[in-house]
């Protein structure tokens, strides 16, 4: 009861700061969409309601009386969010001749709501301190359910969220939400010069990377194992940053037991030795593209080709199943929505900025500036993070997990900031690089 009196308050604290300074209800909307309060205190807490509505209202009637004072996008930021707006707009005209309507139709309205709260945070966070305060934000949010799942762990010796669900979605997207997480905490592992909040960070890498193997999600480890690799090549190669990243890596590989281990090595394992789930997997991704072949243009609906892969599916399904999931997003958006819109929305997370984000490291990477190392430990949240869930999603969709989105936003945030020819970029870099103090929010 005590846990859900403090989320209320906290709650309404947010809707007025959000009135007040709409950033900062941007940032409430990603950290309630993380913590899941419905979920977490749901004994106290009404299913029915709308915690990120409300947050979203309170937060277009404080750009509206702040009579729409924002940020400028830049035009790559533009392009970026032209190539989302495209796709949700064929993802609309698909919705209209879907062959489950009402399932589409709601779908289709979180999609369109992700997609505004993204466009108006590319808007609202607009210097530094306040996308250092949404990383924090969104790290926490999510480090409260990981803290949650291993409490259960080592409380009952099991996870039984492995063949369940925990905050509503399976054991595959919830690892996918925790692999988003754990990028922004690495990023903020590098970034943080406080030697408190960096250890905080350092702690919440380990929380969630624990929480991904406990839920043995293939896809997510080997994100995993993606991830690790983009930061060692973008992180600040100071002493610092070296000895906090061998510090996460010892504990993880202590982490990591043979039943992890085990897990992350049937990945690769050969057609004769896969699992049920494993073989399962490619006879879907098969299915899969034989609706995009019957349907190439605008697809089935959101969320409804799955109704149409049992019929092209290779093998038995369980008894009573009448519908069967992709299990590959990029397999999914193009069967539900059709090839043009999966090339928009490819666009959105790596043709336009993960180019235009390893151009940018590429010419900041080993610079020893506060503001550069910045840019490198944030790039690696944004572009670590994309890379790695965008592997995971082969595995199991990321259609809906907003965070997901909101990893490409951040590099693009980042990329405005370190965009020296702008003059009023030069005045953040100077007050960056005067220390550690200019950055409280």
């Amino acid at each position: 009861m005590l846990g859900a009196t403090f989320v209320w308050i906290l709650f309404a604290t947010c809707l007025v700061s959000a009135i007040r300074r709409p950033w900062t209800g941007c940032v409430s909307y990603y950290f309630f969409v993380l913590l899941q309060p419905k979920w977490n205190w749901s004994w106290s807490i009404p299913i029915s309601v709308s915690f990120q509505k409300y947050l979203v209202l309170a937060t277009l009637v404080g750009i509206l009386l702040s009579g729409f004072k924002w940020g400028r996008l830049s035009s790559r930021t533009r392009r970026v969010m032209l190539a989302l707006i495209g796709f949700v707009a064929l993802a609309w005209i698909s919705a209209h001749q879907s062959i489950d309507p009402d399932g589409t139709w709601y779908l289709f309205g979180s999609i369109w709501k992700l997609t505004l709260m993204l466009f108006l945070t590319s808007k609202l966070v607009d210097t530094p301190d306040k996308l250092r305060i949404l990383l924090w934000a969104v790290t926490i949010g999510q480090s409260y359910n990981a803290f949650r799942i291993n409490e259960e762990y080592f409380r009952v010796g099991y996870c039984r969220y492995v063949y369940d669900i925990w905050g509503f979605t399976g054991s595959n997207q919830t690892a996918i939400i925790a692999l988003c997480a754990l990028a922004i905490s690495v990023g903020l592992l590098f970034f943080e010069r406080r030697w408190p909040l960096r250890l905080l960070a350092l702690f919440l890498t380990l929380l969630q990377t624990h929480q991904i193997m406990l839920l043995e999600s293939r896809g997510s480890m080997l994100g995993i194992a993606l991830l690790l690799f983009a930061s060692i090549c973008l992180m600040p190669k100071t002493t610092i940053s070296v000895a906090s990243l061998a510090i996460a890596l010892i504990a993880g590989s202590i982490l990591a037991g043979p039943g992890v281990t085990k897990e992350f090595a049937s990945i690769f394992a050969s057609e004769n030795e896969r699992d049920s789930s494993a073989s399962s997997r490619f006879k879907t991704w098969t299915a899969g593209l034989k609706v995009v072949q019957e349907r190439p243009m605008l697809g089935a609906g959101v969320g409804a080709s799955s109704i149409l892969v049992p019929e092209y599916y290779d093998g038995p399904l369980r008894a009573g199943g009448t519908k069967k999931n992709i299990h590959n997003l990029p397999i999914e958006v193009a069967a539900d929505c059709g090839i043009p819109a999966a090339i928009l929305y490819i666009s959105y997370f790596a043709v336009i900025p993960l180019i235009a984000c390893a151009a940018l490291h590429s010419r900041i990477l080993g610079r020893p500036d506060p503001w550069s190392q910045f840019c490198s430990a944030s790039g690696i949240s944004s572009l670590g993070g994309v890379i790695g869930v965008s592997v995971a999603s082969l595995f199991s969709s990321a259609l809906l997990i907003e965070v997901f989105y909101l990893l490409v936003v951040v590099g693009l945030l980042n990329l405005d900031f370190s965009n020296h020819e702008d003059e009023s970029m030069l005045g953040l870099q100077a007050e960056f690089n005067e220390g550690p103090g200019s950055l409280t929010a």
